[in-house]
């Protein structure tokens, strides 16, 4: 028997709609957390006059709040999920304002892709490095256990 209010029937919400509903709202809310986070680097990075970027700081104490387990990761999961899957959408602006200096790139462009090359290939050959030396420790405190 269908419901109604004054003869018109009541929508009929599913139980696959109010798990979706509930899902973006804990996107909305974990979005929400990462976004104060960041507001308080930007607040102690502009109290204590430090050079570090707040977006930096906010982003190293959510790091070390998870890693020390005060914060659980299920707080931030679905947020940071949600986050990364647009973060191609986020850099759009960028490219549009880059348009702008187009008499800069067509003077310097070369010069400036040569150091975002250069610089690319050494964060590749850094992070690579830091990786395999991870790896070795962890490999041998196994053995070693």
């Amino acid at each position: 028997m269908a419901m109604t209010i004054r003869g018109y029937p009541i929508p009929f919400r599913t139980a696959a709609m109010n798990n979706q509903t509930m899902k973006m709202f804990k996107i909305l809310i974990q979005t929400a957390l990462l976004f104060i986070f960041y507001y308080i680097g930007v607040w102690l990075q502009e109290t204590l006059n430090l050079l570090i970027p707040g977006s930096v700081i906010g982003m190293i104490l959510l790091f070390l709040l998870l890693v020390f387990r005060i914060l659980p990761q299920k707080w931030v999961d679905e947020g940071s999920a949600f986050l990364t899957g647009i973060l191609p959408l986020l850099f759009v602006p960028v490219c549009v304002g880059i348009m702008k200096y187009a008499n800069l790139f067509s003077v310097e462009g070369g010069i400036i892709v040569f150091v975002i090359l250069i610089s690319t290939l050494m964060t590749l050959a850094i992070t690579g490095g830091v990786s395999q030396f991870a790896a070795r420790v962890l490999t041998n405190r196994r053995l070693g256990e």
